[in-house]
């Protein structure tokens, strides 16, 4: 059941650089989901109302990963983008096991620095 859990993000994971995406985020995301293999953003951003943030730390998935020092963190071919930390990219040779263990790192390590959990936007299949 693991096997298939990450089915949809391997799937997108495998998608060419390049390949066309529907415009739904900002340009400089886009280009960061465009350059490389990826599922675009892997968590959902943080909601100011339900999650407590720290002061300092925009309501942003991407801002706490990188403040965790998760940014080029690398678990098998699968690695936290060094350009946008809501993105696992794939540098060659990604198992859906890699990804998978590095959504759940990043998001242990979100959860123990900020005390904040983070929700997948991705869609795992089968899990």
């Amino acid at each position: 059941m693991k096997a298939l859990a990450a089915a949809l993000v391997m799937a997108a994971l495998a998608l060419p650089a390049g390949a066309a995406t529907p415009p739904t985020r900002t340009p400089g995301v886009l280009k960061v989901a465009l350059a490389m293999p990826s599922a675009g953003c892997i968590f959902q951003n943080p909601d100011p109302r339900r999650d407590r943030l720290p002061a300092d730390v925009p309501p942003s998935a991407g801002a706490l990963v990188d403040r965790a020092g998760l940014k080029g963190h690398r678990i098998g071919g699968a690695v936290i983008s060094a350009t946008h930390a809501n993105f696992i990219v794939n540098e060659g040779g990604a198992t859906a096991a890699d990804v998978r263990a590095l959504i759940e790192t990043a998001r242990a390590a979100v959860h123990e620095r900020f005390g904040v959990q983070l929700r997948d936007e991705v869609v795992f299949l089968g899990a």
